[in-house]
């Protein structure tokens, strides 16, 4: 098994200028280029300032492209004249719970859903369960992050 890098370790070894730019917008700390003091620094910042911090490191995250894609897709269509959305790029999507001709998710089960609307037995769109998965992943993630401070 490979060496394990602790979540400050991989943001500092990967987008030091933007560590080192985000650093210094939440005080006065010595500049450095040191990765090891960077991600020192970091973890700091979050124990001192928590959620700011926490907001600042996504928006300089090495993979912030990644996680914002997932979930999306630009093979969407509106011809059927399904609601459609803008995210905050300026791309437009069309919402696939919305329409059943957009959805080609594939559940655990196998099954494809014919509606994207259509819900499961327990009366929760599939829609929703990809927002609490996304939203349950993140919160882990941040716990696991708050622990090792």
């Amino acid at each position: 098994m490979g060496k394990k890098i602790s979540f400050y370790d991989y943001v500092a070894s990967n987008n030091p200028q933007g560590v080192e730019e985000l650093v210094a917008s939440f005080g006065n700390y010595p500049r450095t280029r040191s990765k090891r003091e960077l991600s020192m620094f970091l973890k700091d910042i979050v124990r001192n300032s928590g959620e700011d911090a926490l907001k600042g490191i996504a928006k300089i995250h090495p993979d912030k492209e990644l996680i914002e894609s997932i979930g999306k897709s630009e093979e969407f269509s509106n011809a059927c004249g399904c609601e459609s959305f803008t995210t905050f790029d300026g791309k437009t999507y069309t919402d696939p719970s919305k329409c059943g001709q957009h959805s080609n998710f594939v559940g655990a089960d196998g099954e494809t859903s014919e509606e994207g609307s259509k819900e499961n037995k327990g009366g929760i769109s599939q829609s929703t369960l990809n927002t609490m998965l996304i939203g349950s992943i993140m919160v882990l993630g941040i716990a696991s992050l708050i622990k090792k401070i």
